[in-house]
């Protein structure tokens, strides 16, 4: 299978930052993989409410599900920031609990991807 048969066939999802961590680039990253993720440009995204934010983004992961893609988890566990500055989830803390209970997936154990309850890898 050659690289254009591949593209696509995994989602993307991690902190879109890592503060602390040079040269992290989410949006570069899933590019290089391939990987559907979901991005807006920071100015569009910086002009919608957080109710439109949150929106596009559980719309993004819909699709990764309803596409049969493999989730794959960008930022490495030990590294996920999941409470912001202000004590409230982060971004990616609320893709996993929306992924969890709408759909049932989980951490794999290596926690590099989200799967289906009951699957280990």
């Amino acid at each position: 299978m050659n690289r254009a048969d591949d593209v696509f066939c995994f989602s993307l999802i991690g902190n879109f930052s890592r503060e602390g961590i040079a040269g992290y680039d989410y949006k570069a990253f899933a590019d290089a993989l391939g990987a559907d993720h979901f991005y807006l440009e920071p100015e569009i995204y910086a002009a919608m409410t957080s109710k439109q934010q949150f929106g596009a983004n559980m719309a993004a992961l819909d699709r990764f599900v309803a596409g049969n893609k493999t989730i794959l988890v960008s930022t490495p566990e030990s590294l996920m920031r999941l409470v912001n500055s202000t004590g409230g989830p982060t971004g990616l803390a609320d893709e996993f609990n929306y992924l969890f209970q709408q759909y049932g997936l989980v951490l794999s154990s290596d926690g590099t991807r989200l799967v289906p309850k009951g699957i280990t890898l």
